[in-house]
């Protein structure tokens, strides 16, 4: 059986905790943290054909992880790890993160049959999208949203993130603490399913009848509890 693995920082404690709770139910689990690879005597192989990607990474301590013995990877990828050059200050440097961000993308997307979530240009992890985005992807899904203040001068870049966890959880075709009203469950799983995001995370309004606040590519885990494990050794399985 080929292993899943977990891309992720080492501060993504609910990563890390669905993890320990998959390995628990037998499955073959690697974590990779995004840490380890910022060094520069981490070593790649990338191969690119018209039929196939394939990565296979050995880290500074000699682990070596190949994507031939993936079969899934959960990607909870925030930023590309960035190597000396373009973590510094040389002329280069907006160049060499460029280039490593697209790199990433590729490697991440090539190391298993089944990536959740995709890396996407607007986000290695799932895109991400500001408020007007999100709101205009939800009511095209069926879900109601919360009155929105919007800068004219500057429509895009308005977040919104709510300064809590994530209330709802959307894995695959499956809802965790998303409010139990008619139609809504449904609509939160077309919002995941139009964003290209199968791990979505959702914050409700909490006065008056629930309403999308905001969503995001990189939820809290845990919101679901054992439950949500349940569904993402699921969606992993696929």
């Amino acid at each position: 059986m080929r292993d899943w693995l977990l891309v992720a920082s080492a501060q993504d404690t609910s990563a890390l905790w669905a993890f320990e709770r998959l390995a628990a139910r037998g499955r073959p689990c690697q974590v990779l943290l995004t840490e380890a690879l910022q060094s520069s005597d981490v070593r790649w192989i990338h191969r690119v054909s018209t039929d196939a990607v394939g990565v296979t990474v050995t880290l500074a301590d000699g682990r070596r992880i190949d994507s031939a013995d993936i079969a899934a990877v959960l990607n909870r990828t925030i930023l590309a790890p960035f190597t000396a050059m373009a973590q510094g200050q040389w002329p280069d440097s907006a160049y060499a993160r460029s280039e490593q961000s697209a790199f990433a993308l590729s490697w991440l997307e090539g190391l298993a049959p089944v990536v959740v979530n995709s890396p996407a240009a607007r986000g290695l992890a799932g895109a991400w999208r500001s408020a007007t985005e999100w709101f205009g992807l939800a009511r095209r899904a069926g879900l109601p949203c919360a009155a929105l203040t919007v800068d004219s001068r500057e429509p895009d870049t308005l977040v919104r993130m709510p300064m809590r966890p994530n209330d709802g959880l959307v894995v695959g075709r499956q809802t965790f603490g998303v409010p139990d009203r008619p139609g809504l469950r449904a609509a939160a799983v077309e919002l995941a399913r139009a964003a290209d995001t199968p791990l979505l995370g959702l914050w409700f309004s909490r006065e008056g009848p629930p309403r999308l606040e905001m969503a995001t590519p990189h939820p809290d885990l845990s919101v679901g509890g054992e439950f949500a494990v349940e569904a993402l050794d699921e969606l992993l399985a696929a």
